[in-house]
């Protein structure tokens, strides 16, 4: 599936570790947004965890990060 400019650039943002709250300052959009669009990665890719989602960015979405 291939992920909107939002899911990509939280994407980037969760593999370097950085927290929510942090995400949301770095893109000027609300922590609620951050935390939403993580729930959709979350649903698209079939995980449950930050760690699970960022093994499975790495694995499928390399090319677009």
């Amino acid at each position: 599936a291939v992920l909107n400019s939002r899911e990509t650039e939280v994407l980037r943002l969760l593999i370097q570790g950085i927290a929510n709250k942090e995400i949301a300052a770095q893109m000027e959009i609300s922590e609620s947004a951050v935390k939403n669009t993580i729930q959709h990665l979350f649903a698209r890719t079939g995980v449950r965890t930050r760690s699970q989602l960022v093994r499975v960015a790495l694995e499928q979405y390399r090319s677009f990060l």
